[in-house]
């Protein structure tokens, strides 16, 4: 008996060497046909304008080579003289990894189109939902899609798919009395996607968290906080129960400056203050031309002047830039009219009731002594 004709595994070496030739050369040729699909075929696509057949090309080249190498691999399994019953397992086998790459590369070609041709397509688009929403809805799909794959595979290689389902059904419960927080926010994910308060690069505040909506999931919504830029992940049953401000929808934002003058100011250096104010408000492009003008308090300490604006909400940097800007436009604004400010006034005003005569009367919070309001001598 030669050395080729031993037996190993009840199958001779021959067979075992041919075998294992056949696996190499099929790695071989799914290597080079990989790299024909990566460089050559992919410069010849490259004239041609549409993304479409690059997006098809790039998701299902992968699988594609793997599906020639499975290819190999059975191939060579039949050239080996198995006993029946391994060769019974071998084909289930190869059988199961068979329905999973067919799985792989239809969910690929599925996220390249999500990814690379209707997703861009949602850019500039008025709908706040479509670049929320497809990104979660491929998701799910992707989950549902291998689910669906694995219970196939299973039922070809014999389990029995009916029990199995039903040990799931029964586990699934149980699983969903326990994660009863993770439901709800998956409602709350819902809510978010039908009602529609904000999408991906809003500004929103909510539960006093400031900041840009980078992703909207299924559970949890990922938020850039506006003023020292940290990542927080918000539960989107928060969004259910809390106010949503939409600084972005709205296309502005309120901002109050808050102007303290002497008691014995003239009154006509604050109505010069706000006459030039107003007009300033309307001259500035970031701010909407509605403003307010406020006398807030005033007491024996100083006149308490509320300067409210509405700034113009376009991107991450033009808040600051219109806060600070308009903030030098009332300092430039005082000084012209020589209008002088003081610090804030630790006193406050609680005037006695009419029906009980007598002038109003003022508190000191340090000394905790109250003194006649000046104003009743005026």
């Amino acid at each position: 008996m030669s050395f080729f004709q031993e037996l190993l595994l009840n199958t001779s070496l021959l067979l075992w060497f041919k075998a294992f030739g056949i696996i190499v050369g099929t790695l071989i040729i799914g290597r080079l046909s990989y790299r024909f699909l990566t460089i050559t075929l992919k410069a010849i696509l490259s004239r041609n304008q549409s993304m479409l057949d690059d997006i098809l090309l790039d998701r299902a080249e992968e699988p594609i080579v793997l599906a020639m190498v499975l290819g190999g691999f059975w191939w060579a399994g039949d050239v080996l003289d198995f006993t029946p019953e391994v060769q019974f397992y071998f084909n289930k086998g190869m059988g199961f990894m068979v329905i999973l790459t067919v799985a792989w590369f239809l969910l690929r070609i599925l996220n390249g189109l999500m990814e690379g041709y209707f997703l861009p397509k949602t850019i500039g688009n008025k709908s706040k939902i479509d670049d929320s929403l497809l990104p979660a809805v491929e998701r799910v799909v992707y989950v549902v899609g291998w689910t669906i794959a694995v219970l196939i595979g299973l039922s070809n290689a014999g389990y029995k798919i009916n029990t199995l389902v039903t040990g799931l059904g029964i586990g699934g419960l149980a699983v969903a009395i326990a994660a009863r927080t993770t439901l709800i926010n998956i409602f709350g994910g819902f809510t978010i996607f039908i009602l529609q308060p904000f999408k991906t690069n809003d500004r929103i505040m909510i539960d006093n968290l400031d900041g840009f909506v980078e992703r909207i999931g299924l559970s949890v919504t990922r938020l850039r906080t506006f003023h020292d830029k940290s990542l927080v992940f918000i539960p989107n049953s928060l969004f259910v129960e809390k106010k949503i401000t939409n600084y972005t929808e709205a296309g502005f934002q309120k901002y109050t400056y808050k102007l303290h003058f002497p008691i014995d100011i003239e009154i006509e250096k604050i109505e010069k203050a706000i006459q030039k104010l107003r007009h300033e408000v309307v001259q500035k492009d970031y701010l909407l031309a509605e403003s307010r003008f406020n006398v807030e308090n005033f007491n024996e300490n100083g006149i308490e002047l509320y300067v409210t604006v509405f700034i113009r909400f376009v991107g991450q940097f033009d808040y600051w830039h219109g806060k600070n800007d308009f903030a030098l436009v009332i300092i430039r604004t005082l000084r012209e009219i020589d209008a002088r400010m003081v610090v804030k006034s630790t006193l406050k005003t609680f005037p006695t009731p009419v029906s009980e005569g007598g002038p109003p009367v003022v508190v000191d919070e340090k000394k905790k002594k109250p003194t006649e309001d000046r104003r009743s001598d005026e």
